[in-house]
């Protein structure tokens, strides 16, 4: 039987472990502001506002995410490889919540590969619902780790920019790192034929937690 000591501190070891944190990444674009636990990254703000950004984690997980530059040091390995250019995919385990539409639209994203673009319409056809396009601007605006699930990849059917929740000059700047700034959409259409986006290993369930590995 366990003492009640013993009992608290399993508690609490449990709690720690599931607990929210975040770190900051200084980028060339500005500072990064990245959040996660064990079960992956949960959000990221490429605007560095920490007001906000730290207020969205107390409304969703109940308390202010402590500082731990250490937990994140493999998505900061990662990021050093991305800003020093490439090519790379990002490969970190994310901790999603979101609609069914919103995680599958996220899931397209997120298979679009360095270097390439595709149409907001292109999305659409590949979470099987082709009039869908706007909705899927909706969905990228409402994307949480934007950089990750590479929402800038994805433009206007006639090569505009289209929105960003970072703002066009950091869409640009990372379409620039990448390559693609003067690509039109539609570049990953030639190279393969895009299939119906699938949940894959996502766990899907409106405005429930979702965990996908790359």
């Amino acid at each position: 039987m366990l003492s009640q000591r013993r009992f608290w501190f399993i508690l609490l070891h449990v709690a720690e472990k599931d607990l929210i944190r975040f770190a900051e990444y200084f980028s060339p674009s500005g500072v990064i502001l990245i959040a996660g636990g064990e079960k992956g990254i949960t959000s990221l703000s490429l605007t560095a506002d920490r007001g906000p950004f730290l207020g969205g984690i107390k409304d969703k997980y109940g308390y202010c995410p402590r500082e731990d530059r250490t937990f994140f040091k493999d998505a900061f390995a990662q990021l050093d490889i991305y800003f020093s250019g490439g090519p790379m995919e990002f490969t970190l385990p994310l901790d999603l919540k979101g609609s069914v539409f919103e995680l599958k639209v996220w899931k397209a994203i997120r298979e679009i590969p360095w270097g390439q673009t595709l149409s907001y319409g292109e999305i659409a056809l590949r979470t099987g619902s082709p009039a869908a396009s706007r909705a899927v601007g909706g969905a990228c605006g409402k994307n949480p780790v934007p950089l990750i699930i590479p929402c800038h990849r994805v433009l206007g059917s006639n090569g505009s920019l289209g929105g960003y929740t970072g703002g066009l000059e950091i869409k640009k700047m990372l379409l620039k790192i990448e390559g693609a700034l003067s690509k039109p959409p539609g570049e990953l259409r030639k190279e393969e034929k895009p299939g119906r986006c699938e949940h894959g290993g996502l766990t899907v369930s409106s405005g429930k937690s979702a965990m996908e590995t790359a």
